[in-house]
């Protein structure tokens, strides 16, 4: 599956190096695959646009926390922004407008993304359609560099973050977001995402880019399952690490329980009716992977529905289910699932997990 839901006529094969648990393709992609997977159709971001504001927002104040945290007095009102992977522009917009910034710059592959960024008329904020690699000829220095889940996805990593060395200065700082893969997670399933860095990884790949690592975190709540790294001018120390090949046994064990997951959750639902609770990224996996439980679904059901379908299915609002009781399926992350069991409260017996039917429980 593609990052925005898309089912790719593809087998999933991945790999692990055993010495500082990098993931990759078995098989790499080339670059007509990426042209392909990011061509006019890729609309990650534009089906909510509520979602892709409130993810800014989030992102907009994780990332002030982290700068002002680990660089203390760095002055960021009147700073210049360079965003590689920059979506919609909402995120950008959010840091512009939040640090009064100097004019900033946003650079995206995918046209329907671009087009929906120029549309929205951010002020101080340039929308320019390109791959980092080739626009970076044309990008003069900024005073930050950012990319939020945007490095895993580059064919060349190493090229990728040295396009960020050249678009700052001396002392500018670079601030990447991706998936955290010192463990397994759904972020192995997505066909678009070339890497699965571990921290040790990121770092190697960062020294031949001629960066170093001043600093990272693993990231928690509802940035769960993500790390943040801060980046400057110079050399990361070189580091392994010792439970790769244990981590790639982790990585195996997991997309073996997704393999056998369709079929445990047919098992398991037997011919009892239920919705699917959720059209985000989970959904979306289900829909690629276990695509015999989505037909098998009355429906969706979600909070104040902003699309009437997904996937050929209806879209309701949950509230036309709250006197039955039909099992409500979640299509949501683990990071999630407490917080949905607190909100049925004692209604929750009716509120079932995929995973709780196979080898994956223990994710819960």
């Amino acid at each position: 599956m593609a990052s925005d839901g898309r089912v790719i006529a593809a087998a999933l094969e991945k790999a692990s190096c055993c010495a500082c648990g990098h993931g990759f393709h078995a098989r790499p992609l080339t670059s007509e695959d990426r042209d392909q997977l990011y061509d006019d159709s890729y609309d990650l971001g534009l089906h909510d646009v509520a979602a892709d504001a409130s993810r800014a927002t989030d992102y907009a104040a994780l990332i002030t926390e982290f700068i002002d945290r680990h660089v203390p007095g760095y002055r960021l009102p009147g700073l210049s922004i360079v965003e590689y992977g920059c979506g919609s522009g909402a995120l950008l917009n959010r840091l512009v407008q939040q640090w009064q910034a100097a004019p900033s710059l946003g650079i995206e592959a995918a046209s329907g993304l671009v087009d929906a960024a120029r549309m929205r008329g951010w002020q101080n904020v340039e929308i320019r359609q390109g791959f980092a690699e080739a626009a970076a000829a044309s990008v003069p220095h900024y005073d930050l560099c950012l990319s939020v889940n945007v490095v895993e996805h580059a064919l060349d990593p190493v090229s990728f973050l040295a396009v960020g060395k050249t678009s700052i200065g001396q002392d500018g700082l670079i601030v990447t977001i991706c998936p955290n893969g010192d463990w397994p997670s759904t972020e192995l399933l997505f066909r678009d995402h070339v890497s699965s860095f571990t921290t040790s990884s990121f770092a190697a790949v960062a020294e031949q880019a001629g960066l170093r690592v001043v600093t990272s975190a693993a990231l928690s709540g509802r940035q769960s399952g993500f790390s943040i790294y801060l980046l400057q001018h110079g050399a990361s120390p070189k580091s392994t690490n010792a439970a790769a090949a244990e981590l790639a046994e982790k990585r195996l064990r997991y997309l073996e329980g997704w393999q056998e997951l369709e079929g445990a959750v047919l098992k398991g639902v037997g011919t009892r009716p239920f919705v699917i609770f959720g059209t985000g990224e989970f959904a979306d996996l289900l829909h690629a992977y276990c695509p015999r439980v989505t037909d098998r679904a009355q429906c969706y059901v979600v909070d104040r529905p902003v699309q009437s379908t997904r996937h050929g299915r209806d879209i309701l609002d949950i509230v036309q289910f709250e006197e039955e009781r039909i099992l409500l399926l979640a299509a949501v992350h683990p990071r999630s699932w407490p917080l949905l069991c607190d909100r049925f409260g004692p209604d929750s017996d009716r509120l079932i997990h995929p995973y709780q039917f196979s080898s994956l429980r223990s994710e819960l």
